[in-house]
């Protein structure tokens, strides 16, 4: 059974205490940020709901910048600002706001297209999945600390060309869609994450993650070039 647009909000999380990029939501990043990149997607859409969006925000910077996109903030604690491990902490906005599921976006994908995240909004919401995750496919081999494969559904095991082996997938880390219900519990996605999760294929291009000094500065020319 489809959910109702009413009853699914799309969550926003940022924090400008990141150890490895300071302030990297509101650094300078191809003449905007990152955070304004991922609001100008959300906010000209036509099919995610401007009057749903909200922005989990600790600090002042960023909900200035919420405040200009005109959407709404929940105001997140230090304590969740600087939680690391604790998911019902570091997502406090589970069971205090008005919603029974939520999707998710990250500022820190800048090549994800708004049609990507449109598609995969509209896929959440059209169906009765309780969790819904962004993966890319992967073809590679793998090997354990130990030097012994790691099994994965190859057609080819003796052979190192790739083309052969069976597509895997691999975390994408920037699109969610899950039951708030299950964050009390420190679940997310669904009842059985991490076992087994219903996965959303993207471009693994897309899913380009910033999360160190280099992959800001390679993230850029790729946008600046590709976008």
């Amino acid at each position: 059974m489809a959910k109702r647009k009413e009853d699914v909000c799309i969550v926003v999380q940022a924090r400008l205490n990141s150890t490895r990029i300071p302030q990297k939501m509101i650094k300078p990043f191809a003449g905007t940020t990152l955070l304004d990149i991922l609001f100008e997607k959300l906010v000209s859409s036509d099919i995610i709901p401007t009057e749903n969006i909200i922005i989990s925000a600790y600090d002042p910077e960023i909900k200035e910048i919420a405040n200009k996109w005109g959407v709404n903030v929940f105001e997140r604690s230090k304590a969740s600002a600087n939680e690391e491990h604790l998911l019902p902490l570091i997502l406090e906005y589970h069971d205090q706001i008005p919603y029974k599921y939520m999707v998710s976006f990250q500022a820190t994908h800048p090549l994800m297209k708004r049609e990507t995240m449109e598609k995969f909004y509209l896929e959440y919401i059209n169906s009765d999945k309780e969790g819904l995750y962004g993966v890319f496919e992967k073809k590679n081999h793998y090997w354990d600390k130990k030097g012994n494969r790691i099994e994965c559904m190859s057609k080819a095991q003796d052979t190192f060309n790739t083309k052969f082996i069976d597509s895997n997938y691999e975390a994408g880390h920037c699109l969610t869609g899950t039951e708030l219900s299950l964050i009390k519990d420190g679940k997310i996605i669904s009842k059985d994450f991490p076992n087994k999760i219903n996965p959303f294929v993207v471009d693994e291009l897309e899913a380009w993650d910033i999360d160190e000094p280099w992959q800001f500065t390679v993230g850029e020319k790729l946008y600046e070039t590709l976008l």
